[in-house]
């Protein structure tokens, strides 16, 4: 299975100390993790006041695939973009699309939204199932591995993260973490749940 990885959630879990456990967790080789080769520069000025996480960045970069920005179909490229959703995000769906059994993690709520306005037809067909936020990912984390060991890690990540702000650090419990995040997949599926993981 190929992972297409954004901006986004390779920032959030870096700083939660959970980019490591990322290709452990879904079951893949890092090199079956596909980044935008150009996106390293854009994180590390995101995490250069954060030197934990910047180095847990550069291991990670230095084991996964990087993909060329153009290496995409033109056409279903232009159907994304068109939706107004960011650009990077926009190659790494169209990117997408192409991949028999390919995943899509994200951690940008806004490009859901963005991909859940794309008109009837191939394109929305192919990513239907793809992408997998990370809210969802850190709740199978939590199930997989334990509130113990995830929970503390997220609550590291939480200065400049609204959701995970709500769901972790001092007093609060699994049942706390588990009824945020819970909230918050729900509120996305109102309006995106095809595109969503099952």
């Amino acid at each position: 299975m190929i992972v297409l990885s954004d901006n986004d959630i390779i920032s959030k879990l870096a700083r939660c100390d959970l980019l490591d456990a990322l290709p452990h967790h879904l079951g893949v080789a890092h090199a079956e993790i596909w980044v935008l080769s150009s996106s390293v520069y854009a994180l590390r000025k995101r995490l250069k006041n954060a030197p934990e996480a910047l180095a847990s960045l550069e291991a990670f970069y230095a084991r996964v695939t990087k993909i060329a920005d153009a290496d995409v179909d033109t056409a279903a490229l232009l159907e994304i973009s068109s939706t107004g959703i960011d650009a990077g995000e926009a190659i790494l769906a169209a990117k997408a699309i192409t991949l028999d059994g390919a995943l899509l993690v994200t951690g940008d709520k806004r490009a859901i939204k963005a991909l859940s306005a794309l008109p009837e037809g191939s394109v929305k067909t192919s990513l239907a199932g793809k992408v997998l936020c990370f809210e969802a990912l850190v709740l199978q984390m939590i199930a997989r591995y334990g509130f113990h060991e995830i929970g503390p890690r997220c609550a590291k990540g939480r200065d400049g993260d609204g959701v995970l702000s709500m769901a972790f650090g001092p007093g609060r419990d699994e049942a706390h973490a588990v009824e945020c995040l819970s909230s918050y997949i729900t509120t996305l599926q109102t309006n995106s749940g095809w595109i969503l993981v099952a």
